[in-house]
C-alpha cells in the first residue's frame, strides 16, 4: 500500500499508522505483477465518499466535496478521479510524503501513482539546508508544482518546497512585461561586494538591487532601472513586512 495511501489524515509520523487489521479498497493494480494496490483512506473506503471519487462520480458532486482538502494542498482524490497529467497543474499547492533521497534531491509522493522530483536547489532557500536530516524518509512536505516537462505525451512534475515560492507562488509573473520603473516586491537571497541579488515574489525571476543596505531574508520593494533577456537591475526603495509569516493554526 503507498505511504499516501495509509489515512486521510496528512500525519508527519504516518508509517506508525499502520494497523495490523485493517479494511482497505483496491484502487488499481500493479502494471508489471497485476498485484493490486490498496487505500485505507476513510475516503476512499466509505462508499458514500468513494461514490464521488470513483471515475462514475460527477465532478460537480466531487469538486464539492474535495474543495476543502485541495484548498490545503491534499489533491489525493484529485489525482486518484482524474490522474496526475489531468489534475496537476504548474504553481499548484501539493501535500505529500518524502518517500526517497539522493545526492540529486528528493522524491515525494503527492498521490497514487504520481512522484513529483525535488532537487536540490529546491528543497530551501538556505543554502546551508542539511537535506539528509531535514528530508527524510516518511516526512510530510508541502511544496508547489514548480514546472511541468511533457516528452511523447508523458508529464513530468518537477516540485519545490523553497519557502518563497509556497508562498507567494511560481510563475505568477510574467517576465516579458517588466519594464524599466516598474516596482516590484522581491526577497534578498544574497549579498556580496556591497551589492543584493534578490527574487521577485511569485516567481523564478533574479535581480540584482543596487543603493540599499540590506540583509539576506529582507522583503524589499525595488524599482527596476534595467531590463534585458539576460539581465534585470534596479534601485533599493524600502523594505516591507515579510507577508510570509504564518501561525501556528494555520
Amino acid at each position: 500500500m503507498p505511504i499516501c495511501e495509509i489515512t486521510d489524515e496528512m500525519r508527519a509520523n504516518v508509517l506508525k499508522d499502520i494497523k495490523p487489521v485493517f479494511a482497505a479498497r483496491i484502487i488499481d493494480f500493479e502494471q508489471k505483477t497485476g498485484k493490486p494496490i490498496l487505500s485505507a483512506r476513510e475516503s476512499i473506503v466509505n462508499q458514500k465518499t468513494w461514490t464521488n471519487i470513483s471515475p462514475e462520480g460527477t465532478s460537480i458532486a466531487f469538486k464539492e466535496q474535495d474543495d476543502p482538502q485541495q484548498a490545503i494542498g491534499n489533491l489525493r482524490n484529485k489525482i486518484l478521479k482524474y490522474g496526475a497529467d489531468v489534475a496537476l497543474q504548474r504553481n499548484d499547492l501539493a501535500l505529500g510524503y518524502v518517500t526517497n533521497i539522493g545526492k540529486a534531491g528528493c522524491f515525494v509522493q503527492i498521490g497514487h501513482n504520481c512522484t513529483v522530483r525535488a532537487g536540490l536547489n529546491e528543497l530551501s532557500d538556505s543554502s546551508s539546508f542539511n537535506f539528509e536530516q531535514e528530508m527524510p524518509v516518511g516526512r510530510l512536505v508541502l511544496g508547489r508544482i514548480s514546472k511541468v516537462d511533457e516528452t511523447n505525451g508523458q508529464k513530468r512534475f518537477h516540485f519545490s518546497t523553497r519557502q518563497s515560492l509556497v508562498v507567494f507562488g511560481v510563475g505568477c509573473v510574467d517576465r516579458a512585461k517588466l519594464a524599466v520603473d516598474d516596482e516590484v516586491e522581491a526577497i534578498i537571497m544574497a549579498v556580496a561586494d556591497g551589492k543584493a541579488f534578490g527574487q521577485i515574489k511569485g516567481s523564478y525571476i533574479k535581480l540584482k538591487v543596487k543603493n540599499g543596505s540590506v540583509k539576506v531574508g529582507a522583503h524589499v520593494v525595488a524599482k527596476l532601472t534595467k531590463v534585458t533577456k539576460d539581465k534585470i537591475s534596479s534601485n533599493f526603495m524600502k523594505v516591507v513586512p515579510d507577508k510570509s509569516a504564518i501561525s501556528k493554526e494555520q
